[in-house]
């Protein structure tokens, strides 16, 4: 008899525990309306169920989703606010809404939002957008579609789209399918990829370039060879970089970097001392030496910085001082750049870009010197250095000057200034630029700001700051 009553007991339990783990009735309806496009209906059915359950966490969850399917971000935000209230903290409640989100921008009707709402998928690699990407696949925008393909490459269905956007009309598609194609087929592809290096857009034999300098295969010298002596700067700069990467030290490779040493386009220079570095390693440091001491200077702070990895300061002391005295502003700032990467308390350095830069008459070449004495170890003069500077450009309301203000705060956040936290938290919701808002977001977050920033972020005037935060609200309550 008492085994019959707890066998009882037990089975009541256990049908309490599925009535439980079901959704309430009223949160199915109001999904199968959503489904349908009967937004107004859908919710007007979840706001009759919530005043009568208000606690119930799933019926909260169809309203955010209701919510932004209407586009109304406000009250979407709204709703987890008021769900905190009564419940105090809810990291699964967030991530609902930051993925909430992603899923309805990865359908909105403006293609530059859907793109930046699939890249934001891609970055979170989050499994519960894999049926809102793999929609995208259909996407009426060229540029959306390959991207989804590449997100659904592992898939036949991605895989066969990748394929179809090689022969897209568009140039930036077709760009986006040869560059990952290299990527994610590999050697296999070899036949397919070679055809792009005649591609009429430059944009797509640039890609072709960056997808194959991924690879580090012998066969990708064959397709960059045309390139890095191809008629568009771009395409010369992109093979240049990729022949670093793949790494093979011939003689050939090293006649094209001398070819590119001498390049009339300063980018193609750059990249041509890094790509030298990277093939011949130790070997490089005669040529590196020689391209310190040369009257080009932002190429010789390039080689000299290398030559500092390698245990060679002096060159790079040398050319940040020639570098500090020059006319242009971009190279007294390149010359404290180079200082900040040397990543340690260097004294001479230091001093000469305390003594320099740090009182130069162009503000961004004070605040390059404010990085580079807070990365040489000088905390407190970089925190100084930049307070003016963020007293000076934070109270104005350019873009340029918002820029300065930005930069500012993140030195003083990394010199540990609270101060700058709290500028990049009025940056985030008073910037007059999205792109701003975006970044002081994401330096906020890494260095210790609250989650309710991004929260907030989520109603921004612009939909791309929204997607970026939901990004980041996602990678911060994920387990």
């Amino acid at each position: 008899m008492r085994t019959s009553a707890t066998g009882l007991t037990l089975a009541l339990a256990l049908i309490g525990l599925v009535s439980a783990c079901r959704p309430p009735a009223a949160a199915l309806e109001a999904r199968k309306l959503l489904d349908r496009g009967e937004l107004k209906a859908a919710r007007s059915a979840i706001d009759r169920a919530i005043q009568q359950q208000p606690s119930d966490a799933e019926l909260q969850r169809v309203r955010i989703e209701v919510q932004l399917a209407q586009g109304d971000r406000k009250a979407a935000v709204q709703t987890y606010r008021g769900w905190l209230d009564r419940v105090g903290q809810d990291r699964a409640m967030a991530h609902h809404l930051a993925v909430s989100l992603l899923s309805w921008a990865l359908s909105h009707r403006d293609p530059v939002l859907r793109l930046a709402a699939l890249q934001g998928a891609r970055q979170t690699d989050a499994s519960e957008l894999e049926r809102a990407v793999a929609r995208r696949l259909d996407d009426p925008d060229e540029v959306v579609r390959s991207w989804a393909a590449v997100a659904m490459s592992q898939t036949p269905a991605g895989s066969d789209a990748l394929g179809r956007q090689l022969a897209s009309p568009s140039a930036a598609a077709r760009a986006v399918a040869v560059e990952n194609l290299a990527r994610i087929a590999g050697q296999t592809a070899r036949s397919t990829l070679r055809r792009f290096v005649e591609d009429p857009a430059s944009g797509v034999r640039s890609a072709l370039a960056r997808g194959v300098g991924r690879l580090g295969q012998d066969w990708a010298l064959a397709l960059l060879k045309p390139l890095v002596t191809d008629r568009d700067r771009g395409v010369r700069l992109a093979a240049i970089s990729a022949l670093g990467r793949v790494g093979h030290a011939t003689d050939e490779t090293l006649r094209m970097v001398r070819t590119a040493l001498q390049d009339p386009y300063i980018g193609i220079r750059l990249a041509a001392v890094l790509t030298l570095a990277d093939l011949q390693g130790p070997q490089a440091r005669p040529r590196l030496r020689q391209l310190a001491g040369t009257d080009d200077l932002i190429p010789a702070l390039q080689a000299a910085t290398r030559l500092a990895r390698m245990g060679e300061d002096q060159p790079v002391l040398d050319a940040i001082a020639r570098a500090l005295v020059d006319r242009q502003w971009t190279v007294r700032a390149a010359g404290c750049n180079a200082g900040s990467s040397l990543h340690g308390a260097n004294p001479v350095a230091r001093k000469l870009i305390s003594d320099r830069g740090l009182v130069d008459p162009e503000p961004r070449v004070r605040i390059a010197a404010a990085r580079a004495v807070l990365a040489l170890g000088d905390s407190s003069r970089a925190a100084r250095s930049a307070a003016l500077l963020q007293g000076l450009a934070c109270r104005q309301t350019s873009e340029s000057m918002e820029s300065l203000c930005l930069q500012a705060a993140e030195v003083l956040l990394r010199a540990n200034n609270r101060v700058g936290l709290r500028q990049l938290e009025r940056l985030v919701r008073q910037g007059i630029s999205p792109s701003h808002r975006r970044e002081a977001l994401r330096i906020a977050l890494t260095g210790g700001g609250l989650l309710q920033l991004a929260v907030d972020a989520l109603a921004d005037s612009d939909l791309r700051v929204a997607v970026a935060a939901a990004v980041e609200l996602y990678r911060r309550t994920t387990d």
